[in-house]
């Protein structure tokens, strides 16, 4: 026990009361001495500072010390008691955890300007004097949030005045003084000074509470400082009485003035927060923020809304959460009320870390039960006319069903008619069981009928026909169809004509009246569907049904009959009184509808005006029938008693096509008679349609179908894949008709359109028109693959586009009959927009204006060029106006800049077709040299090699290609097709769309006039042609080639090629059948090799007659710098077994057998490198042209004579052969074995090789005769 120490002694029964009583006792200065207890036993107890306080191990209660000791801390006094080894917690702040400034009652008020990082608000009282201050946070004034604070201060100060105290401090803090976590109680009145450190020891979850039973201040710049750990979360100040915390106080925690102001002066600093239960809240330029511990909890997890039916038991509600709290603080969750319709909030909060969190909200609806009426209101519905439609009324979201029969859509109660059996049906709607709602369900009945029916009989092979009365005609006419009247005449027609058969009285008009009385029977009992007034037409359009007419009526101007996309669609005018029409009256059919099912049955005469246009059948009850001058009948006119007059008409008995409907009965496949309606797969003639609603959807995928008109309906869909289908007449779809994959034959009698987003994307694959009629286009169409005009003219109308992708372009085939009028869009993919490329037009006029988009037609440096011939600089010509007609079979030079993205060039024109010629010429200009910048003239590849379709007079046989630099958009590489050889193995003679290339007139007494001509047989199907620049490989024939390349050793990404091949037809000098004449590459950094043929010609393709151990081959390298290259043998096809391929060094004297190691790297310079590299033939079984050790072989002189001495250790014969450095062989002569030979043909001052070649190997010596 420490010295001059008094202590005093609380029962514990006095401490389970309110700590008020502690605070009244302590007041009174209640003490005991030591001596009052000195019979208890007192043992050491370790405090919570490491220190010893005490423990009565016999007396129930606490022992609160003061000490009097003038050490740092005098102020401080330990308490202990029995069994005091509490842990000071923090109280729970809720929603105050956000506010740094708050009263629950008064006014909250600035000056000066502040920065506040927290909300602020009152619950009664006013915010001001914000104006210049910076506030990050929420002012809020009476509001929800400020109730709830208000709540929850007063709970933060409940639980702060529990706090049981650890220690008794003086009414001073600070002044240098360092305290420890605990509850620090201060009797009265109390205030900090100075310095006050709060030290957690490393724990940072230590709790810091100070007691003050009176008001609480600071003195100026009083600084509490927070180590090791110490957090102003977890520093709690409550005070009985006002706060005011002087000018540059720094402080930090939570402080709570209880029934009394708080404030903080001038330039003062808070991390924490501020609060009043009751009265003013004041700062005066001060940075308070809250403090790093701030926490705002999620709100608790839950599911909303709810929803239960009226009167449904309701399940208690649930959130996830920790300690949660339901709407006014219950924890335990409500049982939401059903007996009303409305809905309800609940809300649920949750408490983490003694923080709050905002609410979370479950709504919950009662509504009344589910109820519902559904009706088919036009039952019954017939079978030719529209899909019957629910009516619903009340809840919606249920399922339909019915019996067995109807074509029923389970989810829109949709009814397909056409595909549903007759009869009578009941639907039942059902509304499965919900949350507390039981499974509802109300029915309703559908009737479905067939359609009325008309059966003319034998009257339909009759366009004009009485049962009673004369048919006369005036004037001329033209008549398909039978012509009768079972009693009168027939009279007039002399000079007409009449394809059909007359009939006057005979079985066939008795028959004839017989039928047609029946058949106006038939009409007579339909009941009409719609009554209408006594004119028709004046622009009217009238849909399928059957149309009432009282009395008399007429047709005036335009009467549009519309189908709706039904071929089967019935219309029947039943008029009451005669029946005339307006002069140059117009009856029109439209989405299907046909003139074979189109009926007037008239009571009385039929007067149609001249230059009328009728459909359908017309019959005239006890009435005369006529048509004047200039009118056109689609159709019949019938009379059952009265004469028919026609005065100059064409009539025409109505071609009629059997119908067919998609049923999907059984799977998608179109060729399965079950598919279909009565077992009947469409043919040519058959009107088909394809319903929505069915169990499949058709799909075309192998072979070829056909229809005469196709009809999709809405939500309905036809898919041809890899399949071919032909329409002959109309397309009408409102659903989905995907050709994408397929093709489609358009192969009608009569002309033909293919309306606008008729197919699924735009898109189709392939197109072939047949029709000699003609095929219009009528909207926006993407071809894919093929069209084909096989007969008749297909008009694009300006929508047509060949598209182009990376794996094909879309084509025209030059193979048919037809023609394709209109503007054609065509594009050009380019798997890299770089650098150059040489382009020609497709078109008969296009301009090069369509470069415009892809070209930078108006850049200071010209990237846009035609090629000149006849030019004495190089035949590039700037060609940039917009307005410059792009002519076909001419080539185009185009810069399409430095960007490597994959660019889409699009022209569009008018396609040339047929026979296409151009004068060319050879004025041996010095850079053109004869060549001519050429272009495929067609929306097709060309085949360069094909049978026909080409004259190619004067023209070297070669086609040579342009592909662009990879380092630099303005260098680029020259590729080169002749003879079934390529010299790069990528150019061919398949020449794409849209592509540019060079031919050369053949050299001869200049200027050299040469004619370049092409026409349809030489087109060609192919997709995917290679497009100069692209990748590509093809093969060659099988024929004796050599390919070898050059590059720069530091360049190794690119090289450039050249082919020798043989064939016997070949000469050593140029062949312009054989042989393709070396154009420079313009990349420097790429070399340009060569072939020199007999005559000095340099050949990037060389054709020689024979390959043995004679030839020699010089080689030609010429570059634009200085460097090493490589030279490399890349393949040797069908090369002699006996033979091995040497390279010739000459400057270095080295021969390298390429086959033993195909590379060869020397260094070059600048320029042309013609005396230098040679290919040779060197027979096998030896090592290489290298020399036995004892054999003799040396060149000598003898009375000016050269001899070569040959003295082998193994004597043969061999070839004794002279050479010069190019390569060309001065002589060459058989020899018998070792012996002196003269050398002829030696002239002065030149290098030459003398080599004497056996079967086993060679022996090569250089001589220089310098005439000495």
């Amino acid at each position: 026990m420490q010295k001059n120490t008094r202590r005093t002694f609380i029962p514990s029964s006095i401490l389970s009361d309110s700590l008020l009583i502690v605070f009244l006792i302590v007041s009174m200065s209640f003490r005991l001495s030591a001596q009052t207890i000195s019979n208890s036993i007192l043992t050491p107890l370790p405090n919570s500072a490491g220190t010893t306080g005490w423990t009565d191990n016999n007396v129930d209660g606490l022992i609160l010390a003061e000490s009097d000791s003038g050490s740092a801390g005098t102020n401080l006094t330990s308490i202990t008691g029995a069994n005091l080894t509490h842990t000071v917690t923090a109280p729970t702040m809720g929603t105050l955890v956000n506010f740094v400034l708050y009263t629950s009652s008064g006014a909250v008020g600035n000056t000066g300007t502040s920065n506040i990082t927290g909300n602020l608000g009152t619950n009664v009282g006013a915010i001001t004097g914000l104006g210049t201050s910076t506030v990050i946070g929420s002012l809020h004034t009476a509001d929800a949030a400020t109730l709830q604070c208000s709540i929850d201060l007063s709970a933060a100060y409940v639980q702060l005045n529990a706090t049981i105290p650890t220690a008794i401090h003086g009414a001073v803090l600070g002044n240098g003084e360092t305290l420890q976590k605990g509850a620090y109680l201060i009797l009265a009145a109390g205030s900090a000074a100075g310095t006050l450190t709060l030290d957690a020891q490393g724990d940072p979850n230590a709790v810091f509470i100070f007691l003050i039973g009176g008001a609480f201040t600071t003195g100026a710049s009083t600084t509490v400082s927070l180590i090791n750990g110490a957090s102003a979360c977890n520093v709690f100040w409550k005070a009985e009485g006002a706060i005011a915390m002087a000018a540059l106080t720094t402080m930090q925690g939570t402080l709570i003035a209880n029934n009394g102001a708080i404030s903080m002066g001038a330039g003062g600093t808070l991390q924490g927060r501020m609060f009043s239960t009751l009265g003013a809240a004041t700062v005066n330029a001060i940075t308070a923020t809250l403090p790093g511990c701030a926490c705002t909890p999620l709100a608790p997890i839950v599911t909303s809304p709810l929803t239960y039916c009226q009167n449904a038991t309701a399940a208690q509600l649930t959130a996830t959460g920790t300690n949660l709290l339901w709407g006014t603080g219950s924890s335990t969750a409500p049982i939401p009320a059903t007996t009303v319709i409305g809905s309800s909030n609940y809300v649920v909060t949750q408490t983490v870390s003694g923080c709050l969190s905002p609410p979370a909200t479950i709504t919950v609806n009662i509504t009344a039960g589910p109820s519902a009426v559904i009706t088919y209101i036009n039952s019954p519905y017939r079978t030719d006319l529209a899909n019957a439609s629910v009516t619903l009324t009340g809840t919606t979201g249920g399922t339909y069903s019915s019996t067995t029969g109807l074509s029923l859509n389970t989810a829109s109660g949709l009814v397909t008619v056409l595909t549903s059996t007759l009869g009578t049906y009941t639907v039942t709607y059902t509304i499965a069981a919900a949350t507390g709602c039981g499974q509802y369900q109300t029915t309703t009945s559908i009737t479905i009928v067939a359609p009325p029916s008309v059966n003319l009989g034998t009257a339909a092979n009759f366009v004009l026909f009485t049962s009673s009365g004369a048919v006369g005609n005036t004037g001329v006419s033209n008549i398909t169809g039978d012509i009768g009247t079972n009693v009168g005449a027939i009279t007039g027609f002399g000079i007409s004509t009449v394809v059909g058969t007359m009939h006057t009285a005979d079985a066939a008009t008795l028959q004839g009246a017989a039928d047609l009385l029946s058949a106006y029977t038939q009409l007579n009992a339909i009941s009409p569907t719609s009554i209408h007034g006594a004119v028709l037409g004046n622009g009217e359009t009238l849909y399928p049904g059957i149309y009432g007419l009282a009395a008399a009526a007429s047709v005036a101007a335009v009467l549009t009959l519309d189908a709706q996309g039904d071929p089967n669609a019935l219309f029947i005018f039943k008029i009451g009184g005669a029946f005339t029409t307006g002069a140059s009256t117009t009856v029109n059919l439209i989405n299907g509808a046909s003139s074979c099912n189109v009926y007037w049955k008239v009571e009385g005469a039929i007067a149609m005006a001249a230059s009328t246009t009728m459909k359908g059948t017309l019959i005239a009850n006890n009435g005369a029938a006529a048509m004047a001058a200039g009118g056109i009948l689609d159709g019949r006119l019938f009379s059952t008693l009265g004469a028919i007059a026609i005065d100059g008409v064409t009539a025409s008995k109505p071609v009629c096509s059997s119908g067919s409907s998609w049923t999907g009965a059984i799977s998608t496949t179109w060729n399965l008679a079950g598919n279909w309606l009565n077992g009947i797969i469409p043919t040519s003639t058959t009107n088909t349609t394809i319903p929505s609603g069915v169990p499949y959807f058709p799909l075309l995928n192998t072979g070829t179908g056909s229809v005469n008109n196709i009809t999709i309906q809405n939500s309905a869909s036809l898919t041809v894949a890899n399949a071919t289908l032909q329409i002959a007449g109309t397309i009408i779809n409102s659903g989905t008709f995907d050709l994408s994959a397929g093709t489609l034959i358009m192969n009608g009698a009569i002309a033909q359109v293919i309306p606008a987003a008729a197919f699924a994307g735009n898109q189709i694959q392939n197109l072939t028109v047949n029709n000699t009629a003609g095929v219009t286009l009528a909207g926006a169409l993407n071809l894919s693959a093929i069209l084909l005009a096989t007969s008749g003219q297909f008009n694009t109308s300006g929508y047509l586009t060949l598209i182009s992708t990376a794996a094909q372009t879309a084509l025209i085939d030059g193979s048919g009959a037809g023609s394709v009028t209109g503007n054609v869009t065509m594009q050009r993919y380019l798997t890299a927009g770089y650098g150059y490329k040489y382009f020609s037009s497709p078109f008969q006029a296009a301009t090069v204006s369509n470069f415009s988009s892809t070209v930078d037609l108006n850049a200071t440096f010209p990237n846009f060029y035609n090629y000149i011939e006849n030019k004495a600089t190089a035949g590039f010509t700037t060609y940039t106006t917009t307005t410059n007609l792009l002519n076909p079979l001419q080539g185009y030079a185009a810069d399409f800049g430095s960007s490597t993205a994959q660019k889409m060039v699009s022209m569009t024109g008018v396609v040339s077709n047929g026979s296409l010629s151009s004068t060319l010429y050879n004025n041996n200009q010095p850079y053109t040299q004869g060549f001519n910048l050429m272009g495929n003239p067609y929306p097709s590849p060309i085949d360069w090699d094909a049978s026909g379709g080409w004259t190619r007079t004067n023209i070297d046989n070669a086609v040579y290609y342009f592909d662009s630099g990879s380092t630099s958009q303005y260098t680029g590489t020259y590729s080169t097709y002749i003879n079934g050889v390529s010299s790069d193995g990528v150019a061919g003679h398949i020449i794409a769309s849209m592509q540019g290339f060079f031919v050369h007139v053949s050299n001869g007494t200049y200027p050299v006039t040469g004619t370049f001509a092409i026409n349809n047989t030489a087109r060609v199907n192919n997709l995917s042609p290679v497009f100069h620049k692209s990748t590509a490989s093809m093969s060659t024939m099988q024929r004796i080639l050599v390919r070898l390349s050059a590059n720069f050793s530091d360049n190794s990404s690119s090289s450039d090629p050249i082919v020798v091949y043989f064939d016997n037809r070949a000469t050593p000098v140029f062949d312009k059948e054989f042989d393709a004449i070396k154009l420079m590459n313009i990349d420097e950094l790429l070399p340009s090799l060569y072939s020199l043929a007999a005559d000095s010609r340099k050949l990037v393709i060389n054709a020689l007659p024979e390959v043995d151990t004679l030839t020699v081959i010089p080689l030609g390298v010429q570059t634009d710098k200085d460097g090493m290259v490589t030279f490399n043998l890349r393949d040797l096809e069908q090369w002699p077994s006996n033979l091995h391929l040497y390279l010739t060094d000459a400057e270095k004297g080295t021969d390298q057998d390429l086959q033993q190691n195909p590379i060869y790297t020397a260094s070059i310079k600048k320029g042309a490198n013609e005396n230098r590299f040679s290919l040779r033939c060197v027979p096998l079984n030896t090592n290489g042209p290298t020399d036995n050790k004892d054999d003799i072989y040396t060149i000598y002189g003898s009375g000016g004579i050269l001899f070569v001495k040959i003295k082998l250790v193994h004597e043969q014969k061999g070839t004794l052969m002279i050479s010069n450095t190019i390569g060309q062989v001065i002589s060459s002569r058989a020899i018998g074995g070792n012996g002196d030979y003269e050398l002829d043909g030696i002239a002065a001052n030149v290098l030459y090789i003398v080599s004497f070649r056996t079967a086993t190997g060679i022996h090569s010596q250089k001589i220089l005769m310098t005439g000495k």
